[in-house]
């Protein structure tokens, strides 16, 4: 018997399967297309917000660089406050600074807008060059840059930045009333629909109390303190015995430290390089070091080692080794070839015939005349409060006549000469050009208030109690200069100068011991090595060049410090809290905003 089978209902049901596996398959496809579409969209987002952040970042740096090379309309005028008030459309426009290219270091960009995109802001450049050298532009990516000052006013009146909220409460419009040299700057970079806004603080920084080229050793119970009571080294550093360092402690290379002592902030070695500006330049083939022109023409009283000027010609003529060291003089001093005349008879008052200059010397420099005046002091050097005696110069314990001056010490130098060696069969003579400060000059109700710039070395030992001159101070009815500005440092950076040399800084004995007679906001500069001892004090900050020792030989020299590194050592005390001092502007911090 044959029987037929009716599969026409499992045809149906495979049907059915069929479909339903199409149609799963879509779903999964459909939803594999919508993940790596959805992905792509995150990839493309985060590589515009990548892009945007990398140009707020750039707008950060591009505007710490700019503050660093703020001229303003003037030496008087470069400062935050001025900074400050050159924002465009203020309070309420972009309040942006770094338009106008005539307030800034020469070769400064602007941050201008891009004038293809000028609701975008600065178009940002890249490294890659053009055929020209000029760098190339990333398409489409800006940034815009605002500035304000960050303190607080009593007003509680807010200010307003175009394009961004809220409004910042901390300052009132005002913008003559930066006291603390530090700006907030926000950065917006754009890329696409992408927007990075980064908050950062822009301000000067102090180097720390103690800064040298080469090695440092702070031993004994030597103690660096204060806000900024750091050491560095550009070579290497070693804290031992009981010294004490407040702040950090840090070495480009090694740093050592003895269980003994203690150190309270980031210490280590391996770190960046400080640069130590060159007030006293560095030895070449073809001149001795000195004092930079641009510290030395704000002396006001010139003291002339005996001899420096003997036999000089009254004129700008002749070949005479004298002549042309008065002539090197002269020029460093800004003083006129109409004037030398002038000068030269003032250091020798006879009417004619060559300088005759056998003993110490002191001339004042009045640059408020026209011409410049010179006076040449007739009373044994007391009418400056000086003395000379045993080849060195020194404020005697009951000076008065130093007060209010800054001296220029100005010496033989030897520095690249061949000299004979001295009775003691080792040392051959220094520079020329030595303060040796032994008395108790001044008094803590009255410290002499003076800048010391020195062609040889500077020691001070006794209990003499000083103060640098150029604070800006009004003290009775005397007003004493403004701190220098200088081309070594940055635009906003001036410094308050004590005591300046050519070769070394010694500094030992009882100087302000308990009572911190050396007191100023300012800087002690050695071109070549500092050596702190003894129970001392200074209330500032000290930097060392070490150039090599005069003649190059140490311990076959005349310097006082015969070695090469640095020391702090006895129970030394160096506290320092800022103030007019070297230093560096910098971006101190930042942060992304979320608005």
């Amino acid at each position: 018997m044959k029987y037929e089978m009716n599969d026409n209902g499992e045809r149906g049901a495979a049907l059915i399967m069929a479909l339903l596996m199409m149609a799963l398959m879509l779903a999964l496809t459909m939803g594999i297309s919508m993940t790596a579409i959805s992905e792509l969209g995150v990839s493309n987002t985060y590589a515009n917000q990548t892009q945007a952040f990398q140009a707020a970042e750039a707008g950060l740096y591009h505007a710490t660089h700019l503050v660093r090379n703020y001229t303003g309309t003037g030496a008087s005028t470069a400062g935050f406050t001025n900074l400050l008030a050159e924002r465009t459309d203020y309070p309420t426009g972009n309040n942006n600074p770094f338009t106008d290219s005539t307030k800034f270091t020469s070769g400064c960009v602007m941050i201008d807008d891009d004038p293809d995109n000028p609701t975008r802001g600065h178009l940002l450049l890249s490294a890659n060059l053009d055929g020209s050298g000029n760098q190339l532009p990333v398409p489409g990516v800006h940034y815009r840059v605002r500035m304000l000052d960050d303190e607080k006013t009593g007003s509680g009146a807010a200010i307003t930045i175009r394009n961004f909220n809220p409004t910042f409460a901390w300052e009132d419009g005002n913008a003559a009333s930066d006291t603390n040299n530090r700006v907030v700057v926000y950065s917006t970079g754009t890329y696409g629909s992408s927007s990075v806004t980064l908050e950062g603080w822009i301000g000067f920084v102090p180097y720390p109390a103690l800064v040298a080229q080469r090695d440092v050793t702070v031993d004994g119970n030597a103690n660096i303190e204060g806000a900024y009571g750091g050491v560095h080294s550009n070579q290497n550093l070693s804290v031992t015995a009981s010294a004490h360092v407040e702040q950090t402690a840090t070495a480009v290379g090694t740093f050592t430290q003895s269980n003994s002592t203690s150190v309270g902030g980031f210490h280590g070695g391996g770190q960046e390089p400080l640069y130590i500006p060159k007030f006293v330049t560095e030895p070449t083939a073809t001149s001795s070091p000195h004092i930079q022109d641009y510290l030395v023409q704000k002396a006001d009283v010139i003291l002339l080692d005996p001899g420096f000027a003997d036999g000089a010609t009254r004129d700008f003529t002749g070949t005479a080794t004298a002549t042309l060291r008065l002539k090197k003089l002269a020029d460093s001093l800004a003083i006129p070839s109409s004037q030398y005349t002038a000068f030269a008879t003032a250091i020798d008052t006879n009417s004619s015939g060559n300088v005759d200059q056998s003993s110490s010397e002191a001339v004042s420099i009045n640059r408020a005349t026209n011409p410049i005046s010179f006076t040449h002091a007739t009373t044994d050097l007391s009418t400056y409060g000086w003395n000379y005696s045993g080849s060195r110069w020194s404020i005697p314990s009951n000076s008065t006549g130093a007060d209010n001056h800054t001296f220029y010490v100005v010496g033989l130098d030897n520095y690249n000469t061949t000299a004979a060696v001295q009775s003691d069969g080792l040392h051959v003579p220094q520079n020329g050009g030595n303060v040796d400060i032994q008395g108790n000059a001044g008094s803590l109700a009255a410290p002499i208030r003076t800048t010391i710039l020195a062609t040889g070395s500077i020691t001070i030992s006794g209990n003499p109690f000083l103060e640098g001159r150029h604070s800006g101070l009004t003290v009775g009815s005397v007003t004493y200069p403004s701190p220098i500005q200088t081309p070594e440092l940055p635009p906003f950076v001036r410094i308050n100068p004590l005591l300046i040399a050519v070769e070394d800084l010694e500094i030992n004995g009882d100087v302000g011991a308990g009572a911190g007679n050396i007191r100023f906001s300012g800087i002690c500069y050695a071109g070549e090595q500092v050596y702190l001892s003894g129970n001392g004090e200074i209330q500032g900050q000290v930097l060392a060049l070490n150039n090599p020792n005069v003649h190059g030989t140490t311990g076959s020299n005349g310097s006082p410090v015969d070695r090469n590194d640095n020391e702090v050592t006895g129970s030394f005390v160096l506290n320092f809290n800022g103030g007019q001092a070297v230093g560096k502007i910098k971006l101190m911090s930042w942060r992304q905003i979320k608005q």
